[in-house]
């Protein structure tokens, strides 16, 4: 199935179109990168998950150089739960990439609201990640439900998606296309949650830190 989908989808794209998921590929789970002429690159998982403990690890990060119509952009992949680990993070940005790819399958809203958010700003890379919208239970009830027995223990469902993760390209403390007033936060990164079908974003990787 995972080669049906390859050649379905590459036959579907245009010059300098990319899809990366995740897939598995004789017996392995790996992230993929698919362009017009099939499978461009590919990336093992790196760690023991316990979803995915049937599969094989890799123990090398692949450092892609991936073609667009203005010059090239340095991407790494990581799927499963690698992305959840600071220095996995920080071993791509050191190795240079611009965008980090994270097709994966959530499993806390931290992933996204904390985790990936700081793992981006931290190393001064763009990151973009989908997954599957999921909707998980808040601690916080929805209404005061006190002597309420009908209300009680209710809780508000928060749905979460992936993001993609864009740094500004000015290196002034505020944010370049608005003024706001300052919060605190240095390089404060800008935020595009997923939505729907299909969500749009520009990033900047030139504004990405070069670690090596």
């Amino acid at each position: 199935m995972s080669k049906t989908l390859i050649e379905q989808v590459s036959s579907v794209l245009r010059p300098f179109q990319y899809l990366c998921t995740s897939l598995l590929l004789d017996g392995i789970h790996q992230a993929v990168i698919i362009n017009q002429d099939g499978l461009f690159a590919t990336q093992q998982q790196l760690h023991f998950c316990q979803r995915y403990q049937w599969t094989a690890l890799g123990n090398e990060l692949t450092v892609i150089e991936l073609p667009l119509e203005q010059g090239n952009i340095t991407v790494a992949m990581l799927t499963a739960d690698d992305a959840n680990i600071p220095e996995m993070v920080e071993v791509s940005a050191l190795n240079g990439i611009q965008l980090l790819l994270v097709p994966f399958d959530i499993q806390e809203p931290c992933e996204v609201d904390y985790s990936l958010l700081s793992r981006a700003t931290e190393n001064r890379i763009c990151i973009a990640a989908a997954t599957r919208e999921k909707s998980f239970a808040s601690d916080v009830p929805t209404e005061n439900t006190n002597d309420n027995i009908y209300g009680k223990n209710k809780v508000k469902a928060q749905k979460s998606t992936g993001l993609i993760i864009n740094l500004t390209t000015d290196s002034a403390l505020l944010t370049q296309w608005r003024a706001r007033q300052f919060t605190g936060y240095v390089n404060q990164a800008l935020v595009k949650l997923q939505y729907g079908k299909i969500t749009k974003a520009v990033v900047h990787p030139i504004a990405a830190c070069n670690k090596r």
